[in-house]
């Protein structure tokens, strides 16, 4: 989510649901001014895909294009 709009700049699955904002690291952030804001954690990754897919789905519907930072959804 960028900081200063609260707009969505990508979705994306981590691995680490301890740490999710270890998955870049700090200087990645700051580039790009932006914050993760996580939205659900899965025991397994197909549910986080499928909700991945959804949302940039439905940002595509609502903006006739991805989120800034996803190449694919």
């Amino acid at each position: 989510v960028y900081n200063d709009t609260n707009d969505v700049y990508k979705y994306g699955i981590t691995g680490d649901p301890d740490d999710p904002e270890s998955r870049y690291p700090a200087s990645w952030y700051t580039a790009r001014n932006v914050r993760m804001e996580p939205i659900a954690t899965f025991d397994s990754r197909a549910p986080a895909r499928m909700l991945e897919y959804g949302l940039c789905g439905a940002y595509v519907a609502a903006n006739g294009r991805l989120p800034d930072g996803s190449s694919r959804c």
